[in-house]
């Protein structure tokens, strides 16, 4: 069955690419911007990686690019619903955005680390996102007032 899916479009442009970390990411965030939901590309990448059609590395980068694609949904919200809205999507973007690229170097090393803590390949992705996240949001947190200070400067002065 993984095999027939990756003969169409998404599954088999990541394949022909050599599942590049970067492709793969740009990947997620192309399917996560067009369909709206991370969740929905991140689902697509854990059947192709349960099929053996990806590897975990490559699924690693898709859920990565597909919270940088999500992000899509709150800009394009934001832009009627004030400045305090866009501020927010503004700051999700830089997050996911800055997250994914500072863990794009260290995915092999991510997805090494990952499967040792299970081998269900569900769960490692279901791992990878909620490490990666956490990660990323604490590795901010020390740098706070300079994130507010460029989303403010994105966005337009107080």
């Amino acid at each position: 069955m993984g095999e027939a899916f990756a003969s169409h479009g998404f599954a088999s442009t990541l394949i022909e690419h050599n599942m590049s970390n970067l492709v793969s990411m740009l990947g997620g965030t192309v399917l996560a911007s067009i369909i709206q939901s991370s969740t929905a590309a991140i689902a697509i990448g854990i059947q192709l990686y349960a099929n053996e059609v990806l590897s975990l590395e490559a699924v690693i980068s898709i859920m990565m690019g597909a919270n940088v694609g999500t992000c899509l949904t709150a800009v394009l919200a934001a832009f009627g619903a004030g400045r305090g809205a866009m501020q927010t999507a503004m700051a999700n973007v830089f997050l996911n955005l800055g997250g994914a690229l500072l863990f794009l170097p260290f995915v092999s090393l991510f997805a090494y680390f990952v499967m040792q803590l299970t081998t269900d390949p569900a769960t490692q992705v279901a791992h990878a996102s909620v490490l990666f996240n956490v990660i990323c949001s604490l590795l901010l947190l020390p740098f706070i007032h300079p994130f507010a200070s460029l989303v403010e400067r994105v966005t337009g002065e107080k």
